[in-house]
């Protein structure tokens, strides 16, 4: 993909925002479970991010207008007027209008009407290069538009999945701690028969008390996750009635992803070439330009009335000339910033192996994470059958009154815990493959 060509550089991305601009608000909420999709939706109209990252593009695009501006002529026209007190003698002086010298017989009042016409003709190959770094620009802002794209998602999908987490956890919490207080009540009716001492009883407390701390926890823990997804959707949540679809199942083998064509280094490549070809204009600035200036002027003078002056520009001159323009010694300030450059560009690649190195790790760990889910999804599967199964028996059992009601509600809360680890452990799993898949849709080849 090639994210630079004409707009095309954000095309894309303008898919994305697109109904930002039709729709200034977000739209309101569906109903039914949140799903990742409409999450994802709603962030991606609601970034600033993304819309900063646009205007970012527009602004690079202008940068070049301004850059261009290198290849056409400057035209200046200018216009001076001034009292001249004549201080010699001998009546012969020789006074400046403008830029004009002319001689003067006596105090007069001068004025001067001047066009200029200026056009760089050769500086080394300057002007080009300048023009390079600014279309270079507008590939850097385009690829950091992609680039947030892709960390608005993930971050989007982390703030999502930490929801479902949380929302998950919580809710089964809330059965657990209904069991928690039916284990207590019965104990309690147990010891009041002498059927089991203060120690049960103590025990099923204390087993209530930690449920109660848990699940306050786990609620504060289900807000801050929740505002975190408000701050990118712009939709407000509220616990009690919030209900989150599963993740998708990525179907088939999701393939590795490749960190050098992320956008974040394909930057990188781009401020690395920028910093060079800045220190090649540095060189380039160390030879003469040659250029070429044409002026055409009038001049007009009298000495007793300003407005006759005016109408009296009875003195013209037109002028061709090529100029040749060396700056020969600048204090060895040139050679400081080629240095400078030279020691930026050796950075930045430094910060393009760093970036390479930690995306390489964090690409491989969800690789091996959705590997494992993968080929675990079978035994996955078969426990919690397992667990169902043993659910239903137990709860067939207690109906026949052959298994106690507290030996039932103590195997109930071990269920639940089970259900609630393996239906994180597959989240895991479909979380790190859905991770690849964007990395892989945001790669720029």
């Amino acid at each position: 993909m090639k994210p630079f060509a004409s707009w095309r550089a954000g095309g894309r991305l303008s898919l994305y925002l697109f109904p930002f601009f039709l729709f200034f608000s977000p739209a309101p909420a569906v109903a039914g479970p949140l799903t990742l999709h409409s999450a994802l939706a709603k962030a991606l109209a609601h970034s600033w991010d993304l819309r900063i990252a646009s205007k970012e593009i527009d602004i690079s695009r202008y940068a070049l207008w301004e850059t261009r501006s290198l290849y056409f002529p400057a035209l200046t026209i200018r216009f001076d007027n001034q009292y001249v007190e004549d201080l010699t003698t001998d009546g012969n002086n020789i006074v400046t209008v403008g830029d004009q010298t002319i001689p003067i017989d006596g105090s007069t009042y001068q004025h001067g009407v001047g066009i200029g016409l200026s056009y760089l003709l050769f500086d080394f190959g300057a002007r080009e290069l300048k023009v390079g770094n600014a279309k270079r620009d507008i590939r850097i802002a385009a690829f950091q538009a992609e680039q947030t794209l892709v960390d608005t998602r993930l971050k989007v999908l982390d703030a999502f999945a930490r929801c479902m987490e949380m929302s998950r956890r919580w809710k089964t919490g809330r059965e657990i701690l209904g069991h928690r207080r039916e284990l207590y009540e019965l104990a309690g009716r147990l010891r009041d028969s002498g059927a089991v001492g203060q120690v049960e009883v103590n025990d099923a407390a204390l087993g209530l008390a930690e449920a109660v701390t848990e699940q306050e926890t786990l609620r504060r823990g289900l807000e801050e996750a929740l505002l975190n997804l408000s701050f990118f959707t712009g939709e407000d949540y509220a616990a009690e009635t919030v209900d989150f679809a599963p993740l998708p199942d990525l179907r088939g083998v999701e393939e590795r992803p490749s960190p050098e064509f992320l956008p974040e280094i394909r930057a990188l490549a781009e401020e690395i070439e920028k910093k060079q070809k800045e220190k090649r204009i540095l060189e380039c600035s160390l030879l003469p330009t040659i250029s070429l200036a044409g002026s055409y002027r009038a001049l007009g003078s009298d000495e007793d009335s300003f407005s006759i002056s005016l109408e009296n520009l009875r003195s013209r001159d037109l002028s061709v000339a090529l100029v040749a323009r060396w700056e020969v010694f600048s204090g060895f300030r040139d050679m400081a910033r080629i240095r400078r450059l030279t020691a930026e560009a050796e950075q930045l690649e430094m910060e393009k192996e760093r970036r390479l190195g930690d995306r390489r790790r964090e690409m491989l760990a969800a690789y091996q994470t959705y590997q494992l889910a993968q080929s675990g999804e079978a035994d996955a599967r078969r426990r919690e059958e397992v667990l169902e199964q043993r659910a239903a028996t137990d709860q067939r059992l207690a109906q026949q009154r052959i298994t106690d009601r507290m030996t039932w509600v103590r195997r109930e809360i071990e269920f639940k815990e089970q259900r609630l680890a393996a239906a994180l452990e597959r989240m895991q799993g479909r979380l790190a493959g859905l991770r690849l898949k964007m990395w892989r849709e945001g790669e720029v080849r």
